[in-house]
């Protein structure tokens, strides 16, 4: 998915270019003019001495692809989007399908022993044509290297000769092995990594003078990695042993896999798939990704590694293309909004209790910073820039190395051969992933500030007994990316408002149990004895027996319990909580867009899905780039649509089947259970309890099934970018997870006990007559199936999360044979992340649970009001357990960057919404205590209740005289009912509507110091912006005197 902002939108990688913009029709081939200089390194605040590393020995006409061209920044402009001083600049091209985006970059050799190879001089690759760029000054070494360019008038500064001026170097020795393994010619992806003797005749060759930063003193003790600003040392490498090229210099910023199955012979799809992936590493390696390659041999399969490592002109470039965020000036007096705020428990500052190493070492120490779009033109404003290894953050590579893979061309572009996902797709490629950073197991002894990215998520967010402690977002951000932070950020905001909830619903609960006793409904059916005989709960007579009212006295005081006065306020208080907590996680969100620098973030145009590209075969003009794209025809699109609502339907009614089934089964049970003495007073209970597991099982295997109907029937659809096919996917999922949840709930909460009708008139559903409410209020069975599918369902869900990813792990290792001990490098992480599993579920499945967890909280919680607790014990296991299968179960997730969770607030806003109106209805309509409420006025008390609302059978349509539960129409009591009914509902909602209006008028979605932060912001970057502009007139004038 490619990113940006929007004035880049629509602009695609432009051409290196002088003053005057280079022309439209400028041969993709032309090669750079001999002897530019180019310094991009100019960055640096203060001169770094450089150091020296071999390079091996070539030929003059062999260049080698790992080394890339820099690019002076103040003489190349690298965004087609500014209109700044700087004359060498990107021309604007439209963008193809796929877009082959290149940013400029150069090569030359390297050894193993070599860093990030930063030259201060070279070619630009062949796919960027430049004009010839504005003279300027050389050094003597250059000179004896290239045609020297007639000079500026503004001479370069001494300083700047002794930092960017490359200076050769005595000839060192660089073993065959070097050569072999590092030799600018490219090699097959197929090819082994053969070692050479090592006794072979040496070769000299100059080294090139690189400017980097000076390596840490082994006795100096180093900083913690959280305290580091930008610009501030790393950890040691050798605590952190994360994933470098083997001169432990360059990172790995992305690794593709291939396997060889050892028994399969060549055919013609691997020498094709062999030609496919020689044509797409050649492309990365013109854009300005180096590559080392690694094999490592199973007992069933030979397995390819192929490392990328993004140089620094192509990262400089992207990061202006995707809106990368650059610091400018350090925020004072940060507040307490980020990460603290997100735990558990509040805490004050001087409390010990919830601390940790995290806290005290970390956290308490990162700073914050105003920030500006990326951009070359005011890059010497920008804190850390001197630092190339560590200003990008390790996700900003991923993000820059997946746009570069997903945009190369691997065949024929008129055939969609464009792209990493659809080499997966096609079997040229198994896997492709970017590396976790090191290991996860702590070595004993290690300090955090010792402990690479991996190792402190880990040890103080991934383990079980930190379930109470508070998360770390900024470090999940860091490493995860703006998206997955952002789930975290959200469950764990809403399992501390979950924290109110529980307290008044246990509030509630422990209120329903100690009155009790008080219940004057309960003395009344408990001490009738056989006063109120029942009419039998079946037409057949021999099949149902009459009974007594008093046989459900348990049933009658566990009713009361979670049907009292107590539960109306709860209704209420629910429903104004569920507004109040989207309303501040709206605040929050603003609070971590900004804190993350996501809050002006928008998605670039999409690149159409490669099963998208594959499946069509029409092509169309695009109408804004001009470019052949591929083409459904929206008519046929349509018509699939329509049949994906169709199968949508045809789910929905097999739920309905479901709840039948499920009805019919409660039926038969209770007959069964009523007519044996010993158990009838806990005959409802069991009968109840029963249907509603087998209800759950019901909606488990519905919803397994209709994801997967789901999933094919959008991709069938033919939706053109990954969005449009997530949003279709969570609307369909969503839409029959909300059915096949709640419609038995909703069945019991208002239709059961109304449609049933009386002795000698029964309704019937195929043949059997339809269930009643037993005690006259369907509320505690309510409580029942509610319980039992919220309960269920989290267990089975958390066991099932627990399982599978082991057992997938097991079934991966096993059917490549490999074995740890057989990984290439088992010191590094990008090998060993191989063994894990693919993160292919994402977040859907996440936010899904918590969407219909939030629905159980608030649509008919006051029937459960334990429901909280139960969610909030739920959610401390879930972050744990999303946590631990993010940081050690599988490979690192691409990181993406989001400003909000997306569709998924607007579903959780509907829900609320909906909450008010079943909250309402379901305490005028269900709940048996405002029938109480309006007895008691009236008639003196609440003895005589169920005598009074009883009715009784008609003569002649039962053996005996009997009463059944519905109140007697034709009581003034009746029609007073349910006009108060009525109006309590339409109260419940105007009060809950007001209480919410309040808050909304008082409460802005936004801070009013985050308000203050955005302004300072935008003021500093437009101050940087004329800052810059001033020093290009400056030397513009100075220029023109000289």
């Amino acid at each position: 998915m490619r990113k940006g902002t929007n004035a880049d939108r629509n602009a695609s990688p432009g051409k290196v270019g002088s003053a005057k913009q280079p022309s439209k029709n400028a041969s993709p081939k032309q090669q750079a003019p001999i002897g530019q200089q180019q310094q991009l390194s100019q960055f640096s605040k203060t001169p770094q001495q450089p150091r020296k590393y071999p390079a091996t020995q070539k030929s003059p006409q062999a260049v080698s692809p790992y080394q890339p061209a820099k690019l002076s920044w103040q003489q190349s402009k690298l965004s087609p989007t500014r209109q700044s001083a700087p004359p060498a600049t990107f021309a604007k091209q439209p963008a193809t399908f796929p877009s082959t985006r290149q940013p400029p970059s150069a090569t030359a050799t390297s050894t193993q022993s070599s860093p990030q190879p930063q030259v201060t001089s070279a070619q630009l690759p062949k796919k960027f044509p430049s004009t010839p760029q504005s003279p300027q000054t050389t050094s003597p070494q250059q000179t004896s290297q290239f045609t020297p360019t007639k000079k500026s008038p503004q001479a370069v500064s001494p300083q700047q000769q002794a930092i960017f001026s490359p200076t050769r170097q005595s000839p060192q020795a660089v073993s065959p092995q070097q050569q072999a393994i590092f030799s600018s010619t490219r090699q097959l992806p197929q090819a082994k990594l053969v070692p050479q003797p090592t006794n072979a005749a040496p070769t000299q060759q100059p080294t090139i003078s690189v400017p980097t930063k000076q390596p840490t003193n082994a006795a100096s003790k180093p900083k913690p990695p959280s305290e580091a600003t930008n610009d501030s040392e790393p950890p040691p490498r050798e605590s952190i042993k994360t994933c470098f090229f083997r001169d432990g210099i360059r990172r790995v910023d992305y690794v593709l896999v291939w396997e060889e199955d050892l028994r399969d012979t060549e055919d013609y799809f691997s020498k094709k798939a062999a030609m496919h992936r020689k044509k797409f590493e050649d492309n990365l390696i013109e854009v300005g990704v180096e590559i080392e390659r690694e094999t490592c041999i199973s007992s069933k399969k030979k397995i390819h590694f192929v490392k990328l490592f993004v140089s620094w002109t192509t990262m400089c470039y992207y990061a202006e293309y995707l809106g990368f965020r650059a610091p400018l000036e350090e925020v004072e007096n940060r507040d307490d909004g980020s990460e603290r705020s997100s735990s558990f428990f509040s805490r004050s500052r001087s409390s010990e209790l919830f601390s940790s190493p995290l806290e005290a070492k970390s956290m308490s120490k990162q700073k914050q910073f105003y920030t500006c779009a990326f951009s070359a033109d005011k890059a010497t404003k920008y804190i850390g820039i001197s630092n190339k290894d560590t200003y990008f953050r390790p996700t900003q590579r991923f993000e820059v190395a997946f746009e570069l893979l997903g945009t190369q061309i691997y065949g024929k572009k008129d055939q969609s051969e464009v792209g990493l996902d659809s080499m997966i797709r096609r079997g040229i490629y198994s896997c492709a992933y970017p590396p976790h950073e090191g290991s996860s197991s702590t070595p004993a002894g290690l300090r955090p500030e010792q402990m690479n990215a991996r190792q402190l998520l880990h040890n103080y967010w991934a383990r079980w007994k930190l379930w109470y402690k508070f998360q770390p977002l900024d470090h999940i951000r860091d490493y995860f990316g703006e998206k997955i932070a952002f789930y975290f950020a959200f469950i764990g905001y809403y399992t501390m408002w979950l924290v109110p909830a529980t307290l008044v619903g246990m509030v509630t609960f422990l209120y329903g149990i100690g009155t009790i006793n008080k219940s004057t409904v309960a003395h009344e059916i408990c001490g009738s004895k056989k006063y109120f005989k029942m009419c039998p709960l079946c037409e057949n007579i021999q099949a149902c027996n009459y009974w007594y009212l008093s046989d459900i006295c348990t049933y009658i005081r566990a009713s009361y319990v979670f049907d009292n006065v107590a539960t109306h306020f709860y209704a209420i208080f629910v429903s104004v909580w569920a507004y109040g907590f989207l309303k501040f996680w709206k605040r929050k969100t603003a609070r971590l867009a900004y804190q993350w620098d996501v809050l002006d973030y928008v998605e670039m145009e999409e690149r159409p899905r490669p099963e998208y590209a594959s499946r069509c075969t029409e092509y169309e003009e695009d109408p804004i780039t001009g470019n052949m794209e591929p083409h459904f025809p929206s008519s046929k699109r349509r018509l699939r649509i329509l049949i994906g609502v169709l199968s949508l339907m045809v789910m929905m009614i097999l739920s309905t089947a479901s709840l039948i089934a499920m009805l019919m089964t409660r039926s038969s049970i209770l007959h069964a259970l009523f007519n044996n003495e010993l158990v009838r007073s806990r005959a409802v209970t069991l009968a109840n309890a029963s249907s509603a597991c087998v209800n759950l099982i019901i909606v488990l295997a519905l919803e397994l099934i209709y994801e997967k109907i789901a999933f094919n029937i959008t991709e069938w659809e033919m939706h053109r970018t990954q969005t449009q096919f997530e949003n279709q996917v969570i609307f369909k999922v969503f839409v029959f997870e909300i059915f096949n949840h709640y419609l038995s709930i909703s069945y019991i909460a208002f239709i059961k006990g109304n449609v049933v009708g009386e002795p000698g008139k029964y309704n019937e559903l195929f043949g059997s007559r339809l269930a009643d409410c037993i005690n006259g209020s369907c509320m505690f069975e309510l409580t029942q199936l509610m319980a039992i599918i919220l309960i269920g369902k989290q267990v089975a869900v958390q066991i099932i999360e627990m399982l599978i990813p082991k057992l997938l792990t097991f079934l991966h290792i096993g059917s490549t044979g490999l074995q740890a001990n057989q990984l290439p490098n088992a010191s590094q992480s990008w090998d060993a992340d191989y063994m894990l599993i693919p993160y292919d579920t994402g977040l859907f499945m996440d936010y899904l649970e918590l969407i219909m967890q939030f629905g159980f909280v608030t649509l008919f919680v006051p029937a459960f009001p334990l429901a909280p607790l139960f969610a909030l014990i739920n959610n401390l296991v879930e972050i744990r357990l999303d946590a631990r299968k993010l940081v050690i179960g599988t490979r690192r997730p691409l990181p993406e960057r989001a400003q909000s969770i997306g569709i998924w607030f607007s579903m959780m806003k509907f829900v609320a919404h909906v909450a008010v109106i079943s909250n309402g209805s379901l305490m005028a309509f269900t709940s048996e205590s405002l029938a109480i409420s309006v007895f008691r006025p009236v008639y003196g008390g609440d003895l005589g209740f169920k005598n009074y609302t009883l009715s009784w059978a008609q003569a002649n349509t039962t053996s005996e005289p009997c009463r059944f539960n519905m109140i007697p129409n034709n009581t003034e009591y009746y029609w007073k009912l349910q006009a108060i009914r009525i109006v309590y509902m339409l109260f419940f909602q105007q009060v809950v509507t007001l209480l919410t209006s309040v808050m909304n008028w008082f409460i802005p979605n936004i801070p009013e110091d985050l308000k203050r932060k955005i302004k300072r912001q935008k003021y500093l970057a437009k101050k940087a912006l004329m800052d810059r502009e001033m020093i290009g007139r400056r030397h513009k004038r100075a220029a023109f005197v000289a």
